[in-house]
């Protein structure tokens, strides 16, 4: 399994979303993009913005979605 986590490029902290099969990873983004995404602090998201990508971080490794929230 592969952790996958998401946070707002503005911010260093990830929140986990859960954990996927690592063959299931390329279904993360489009599921997230159906669904929507609001963020307590910034109300909607918009989900076109979504990057995903690898990290690496002291010995663990997951994958991080990452929005940005349009002023």
């Amino acid at each position: 399994m592969t952790e996958i986590r998401i946070r707002n490029a503005d911010s260093a902290i990830s929140m986990t979303l859960g954990d996927i099969d690592f063959t299931s990873i390329d279904d993360v983004i489009p599921m997230l993009r159906r669904w929507g995404i609001y963020e307590s602090d910034s109300g909607e998201i918009d989900v076109d913005v979504l990057n995903g990508s690898f990290r690496i971080e002291e010995g663990e490794a997951y994958f991080e979605v990452t929005f940005e929230v349009s002023s």
